[in-house]
């Protein structure tokens, strides 16, 4: 299980999202249709690459007052003393656009 979440961590981080993984899931900074797009990508990839099944629970937030952020969240979470040492951090990318399906070669 963990090799296939190293791989998807991996995909999104270079479709330039803007990545955080924690405990029970990972958080994707992004507009929605390019997210919904990419974990389709990310199932592809990995279908391909010799997984037979995946499931992937999504959570989206949209907000019309302001632009929420995975890094405001953390400001707020450690303003307010949520949050335990070890955390992954979020791992930045342009998080502009959605490259074509990588090569799907088996490692």
């Amino acid at each position: 299980m963990r090799r296939e979440i190293g791989r998807v961590v991996g995909l999104l981080t270079e479709t330039g999202f803007t990545v955080q993984t924690h405990a029970s899931g990972t958080n994707i900074e992004g507009e929605p249709e390019d997210i919904l797009i990419a974990v389709g990508l990310v199932h592809e990839v990995l279908h391909r690459q010799g997984s037979v099944r995946l499931l992937s629970y999504l959570k989206l937030e949209t907000r019309s007052d302001k632009v929420p952020t995975l890094a405001g969240k953390a400001l707020k979470h450690r303003a307010i003393g949520v949050g335990a040492a070890g955390r992954t951090p979020a791992i930045r990318g342009r998080g502009r656009g959605i490259p074509a399906v990588p090569d799907a070669s088996p490692a």
